[in-house]
């Protein structure tokens, strides 16, 4: 049975930005998602993307 992580370890923001490949960075982000001391998030640099970047994603 795995451990829970101790309640002072910060969970870490990451943030897979996809510029041509639509399924890499939402793969990762689900793959990441899973784990206890990680918020996972994707997103584009284009324009028509479904969910784009911007600066308050990297603050």
């Amino acid at each position: 049975m795995p451990k829970e992580p101790p309640t002072t370890t910060p969970v870490r923001n990451v943030l897979f930005i996809r510029s041509r490949s639509q399924w890499r960075s939402p793969t990762a982000e689900q793959v990441w998602r899973r784990h206890p001391l990680v918020s996972a998030r994707s997103a584009g640099i284009e324009k028509l993307e479904r969910s784009v970047a911007c600066i308050l994603d990297i603050e």
